[in-house]
């Protein structure tokens, strides 16, 4: 499986190379110049190229038929991860399952709501980069933290 996933994902780099690169040669752009990148390519880039493929609205329903079932499937995700970790703590004991669940989607739908004004693509922006760049960082420190309090630096060290 995870030969085939990597594969796919080497395949579908090239897709968006060549997609972006059809157009910039069709625009007379340079490929750097080109909208490549977040949700440009999805919603400016891809739409422009399934617009030249014949049969252009099927191959555009199926496309955004994707992309809505890929953000629910997400979505579903997200809302189960957080539901079992409340539904395992004292508090979630107290609580019904499905309150907790209409708790956290509010409470996601709430969080979501700056995204939708007008200047969310520049706030997506922002968070994007500070989740990925200090975020990430974070997380990968306090996982090694954890890791040596839990199992013990004397420990990790003998083996």
């Amino acid at each position: 499986i995870s030969i085939s996933d990597s594969v796919i994902s080497c395949f579908a780099g090239f897709v968006v190379y060549a997609t972006v690169g059809y157009l910039a040669h069709e625009q007379g752009v340079s490929v750097d110049q080109a909208e490549s990148g977040g949700p440009g390519l999805a919603f400016i880039t891809y739409p422009k190229a399934l617009s030249l493929l014949p049969a252009s609205n099927f191959f555009s329903i199926v496309f955004f038929l994707t992309l809505f079932l890929l953000g629910i499937d997400s979505a579903f995700s997200m809302v189960e991860a957080i539901v079992t970790v409340i539904c395992d703590t004292s508090l979630g004991q107290t609580q019904s399952r499905e309150r907790i669940v209409v708790f956290v989607c509010l409470t996601g739908c709430l969080a979501g709501l700056p995204y939708i004004a007008d200047n969310g693509l520049y706030l997506l922006d922002i968070v994007d980069h500070y989740v990925n760049s200090f975020g990430m960082l974070s997380i990968g420190m306090l996982e090694c933290v954890a890791c040596a309090w839990v199992h013990g630096y004397s420990d990790a060290a003998a083996q």
